[in-house]
């Protein structure tokens, strides 16, 4: 009568048993007994035995899964049409083409930024930087206006010039004098 609810327990008066019983309903499992046994002793050394034991059997679970898991896969490969393997492997190339058309596409273009900026005397840095067209025609724009933008280049530069030099020697001239 007062057991309606499996999830609850209820302690019977013991005027009405004839002792100290619970309702009976001993849903605990064998784990719960032995922590309660663990407990009641009290030894620490059991404990860590009790938690092992607990550890291995959740592994050996998990690895019996992992087993079932294989043989699925095996079955379900197994049960595989010819032509859904060879879709498989159709699509499997394909992917493998595109990256491949993607590389040598990638290399080209590397190549032929690498070519201009040859031909238009532009730097490694500013190639990088400024050359960022895919095809050939507006990369050949971008270097030519890239080259018209720098200062041109004197030729003499560092060397000096004749008349630098007469006017030094002018200089020193003077001085001596």
């Amino acid at each position: 009568m007062h057991n309606t609810r499996p999830w609850l327990r209820f302690v019977v008066n013991p005027d009405e048993t004839g002792g100290t019983n619970t309702t009976g309903d001993n849903r605990h499992s064998d784990d719960n007994n032995e922590a309660d046994a663990a407990k009641a002793s009290g030894d620490s050394d059991s404990e860590v035995e009790r938690w092992k034991a607990f550890s291995r059997k959740w592994e050996e679970r998990a690895k019996a899964n992992e087993d079932a898991r294989k043989k699925l896969e095996e079955i379900e490969n197994s049960s595989k049409s010819e032509l859904e393997k060879a879709e498989e492997k159709l699509a499997e190339a394909n992917k493998k083409l595109a990256e491949a058309e993607a590389l040598a596409n990638q290399e080209s273009a590397a190549r032929l930024k690498a070519d201009i900026a040859a031909e238009f005397r532009i730097s490694k840095e500013e190639r990088d930087l400024f050359l960022t067209a895919s095809d050939e025609e507006t990369l050949r724009k971008q270097a030519e206006v890239l080259s018209k933008r720098r200062a041109p280049e004197n030729p003499n530069q560092g060397k000096g010039s004749d008349s630098s030099r007469a006017s030094a020697k002018a200089w020193a001239e003077s001085l001596l004098k």
